[in-house]
């Protein structure tokens, strides 16, 4: 509703500007406000798989003899970053989860749709290429009109 264009005259604008919003019932008041959202941020994986490359690569230079020592270290050369260059997502399947009526006048169809995201990878040396093919779920609520 816009104050710009209220009519005082009409009976439903009345309506709507009496009507104001109820309090939150207390215990649902005090759960929002002790909740903590438990989110892991993309970074708080760097440190352990980075922790695990140095495990790796020093179990490897470690569990070797002396005399190949030198040999089976891992030169700058040897290592490789790979970059997407190529992604594609396919719809495998659409899924009808159901419908929820929250609001009577405003129904929600769930849903529920599975991709499969194929990403190819290709080496810093220009040859050496990586494919992954990950599967992924998305559900989506769809409003309907209901007249």
């Amino acid at each position: 509703m816009n104050p710009e264009h209220f009519d005082p005259n009409d009976p439903l604008e009345a309506r709507l500007q009496a009507l104001r919003p109820t309090e939150l019932p207390s215990a649902l008041a005090e759960n929002l406000a002790q909740a903590q959202p438990r989110r892991i941020h993309r970074l708080a994986f760097a440190a352990p798989l980075a922790a695990a490359a140095v495990w790796a690569i020093v179990s490897l230079v470690t569990h070797r003899g002396p005399s190949d020592r030198t040999a089976s270290v891992p030169q700058p050369s040897d290592l490789r970053v790979y970059v997407p260059i190529e992604e594609k997502s396919t719809l495998v399947e659409v899924q009808d989860l159901g419908l929820i009526e929250s609001i009577p006048t405003r129904p929600v169809r769930l849903m529920r749709y599975t991709w499969v995201d194929d990403t190819t990878f290709r080496g810093d040396d220009g040859r050496s290429t990586i494919r992954s093919k990950q599967p992924r779920e998305q559900i989506i609520p769809v409003v309907l009109q209901a007249f």
